[in-house]
């Protein structure tokens, strides 16, 4: 898949944020945070930049947890996770 102005990577199973029409993708420097940390701050990131977060959707509860919360958050079934 090609995204313009964006360098291939390497696919992995790591969560991807979506953000308008950008992705926000963890670093080197995201490496060994906890997922609810590493949610968290880019959530924080994104509000501080403008944007307000309407809606957060995940199957783990880290996905819905730490600052800058949604003004709705729905967790979706995900059978391998609880």
């Amino acid at each position: 898949m090609k995204v313009k102005g964006v360098l291939p990577r390497k696919i992995s199973r790591t969560p991807v944020i979506s953000v308008g029409n950008r992705l926000l993708l963890r670093g080197h420097e995201d490496q060994g945070k906890a997922a609810a940390q590493y949610k968290s701050e880019q959530r924080s990131k994104v509000v501080k930049e403008g944007f307000k977060i309407h809606g957060n959707t995940g199957d783990q509860r880290s996905d819905l947890q730490g600052f800058a919360v949604a003004a709705r958050s729905f967790k979706v079934p995900n059978p391998l996770h609880y």
